[in-house]
Formats: structure tokens, C-alpha cells, sequence
């Protein structure tokens, strides 16, 4: 599918392997969705969750909300990179600035958040046995807060070995 397109309108081999690493990310997250950072940024792991359940603090950008009366719907944030993002197999790829949705989890209020707020949440994702995510928490940020966004730059690590700013024993 994305062959002919990038043919079509004469994409060099180094774009057209950065599309398809973003197509790979795109449909890691669609399938999450479907099952169900950054400046200080931490990897921790939950309480009482599964195994490979992660923890992100991450900040960003509210760009959508929720409409009124449909609570418990997904809100859209541009979020600062997270360089220790660990896929499926868990291996650390990094996740780059994008507009992604978030499920508040359960007692998180998105009361006084509207578009254009800047954010501070932890992200939780899991997995196995079965993919899911939700935000943990959720704090405003003071409007100034100055956010980066780009790239990520996962550390050079191997996926047996922590990152340095996981915390020891996840």
C-alpha cells in the first residue's frame, strides 16, 4: 500500500524508510486503541499491573477534548518525544512528537481541560495479556511551560539492560 504512493510521488529511500517506521508506530497505536516524554520523563511500572505494564510521564499539548456528554471518550494531545518507549517485545524505540488520543482512567477528570492547555500525565501501557492504555493521572501546566517537541532519542541500550531513567527491578 504505501510502496506505490511513495513511488507515485518520488520519494528518496531514506523518507520513505522514515514513513514506514511512522506507518509501524501508527498501527501499534491504532491496534492499542482498537484492544480497548520528554523533560523529566520516567518509565516506571504500576502498581499491581502486568508485567510489561509501563508507566510514562509525558507532557504536551491538549489540541481535542471530549464532547459534553460522552464521558470516558478519548482527548488528543500533542506530546513531547518519549526516548524510552518500549514496544510490544519490549524493546526501547522511542516514540516521537505526535498527536495521539489518550483514555482517562477511571477517576481522571478532564473538568477545566480545554485545547490548547498544556499538560503533565502518566501514561500507562500494557501489553499482555491483552493491549491496553490509560492515563493515570493528569495535572495542568502553567501556560508558559515551554514543551519540546521532535524526535525521540531512545538510549543505546539492550532490551535485557534498563534504560537509565527506568527504575530498577522493572
Amino acid at each position: 500500500m504505501v510502496g506505490p504512493f511513495v513511488k507515485e510521488i518520488g520519494v528518496n529511500a531514506e523518507a520513505k524508510k522514515m514513513m514506514m517506521q511512522a506507518f509501524g508506530i501508527i498501527a501499534m497505536l491504532g491496534a492499542i486503541i482498537a484492544a480497548g516524554c520528554s523533560h523529566g520523563q520516567r518509565n516506571e511500572q504500576p502498581a499491581g499491573a502486568a508485567s510489561d505494564a509501563r508507566m510514562y510521564v509525558i507532557r504536551g499539548e491538549v489540541i481535542s477534548v471530549p464532547q459534553a456528554g460522552k464521558p470516558g471518550t478519548q482527548f488528543i494531545v500533542k506530546h513531547e518525544p518519549i526516548d524510552n518507549f518500549r514496544d510490544a517485545s519490549g524493546r526501547i524505540v522511542g516514540m516521537n512528537t505526535m498527536g495521539m488520543p489518550f483514555t482517562p482512567g477511571k477517576g481522571v477528570s478532564l473538568e477545566g481541560i480545554r485545547p490548547g492547555d498544556k499538560i503533565e500525565m502518566k501514561w500507562v501501557i500494557q501489553w499482555k495479556p491483552e493491549a491496553k492504555e490509560y492515563v493515570e493521572s493528569l495535572r495542568k501546566l502553567p501556560a508558559e511551560t515551554q514543551l519540546r517537541f521532535g524526535k525521540a532519542h531512545p538510549p543505546t541500550t539492550s532490551p535485557a539492560m534498563p534504560a537509565e531513567n527506568e527504575m530498577p527491578g522493572m
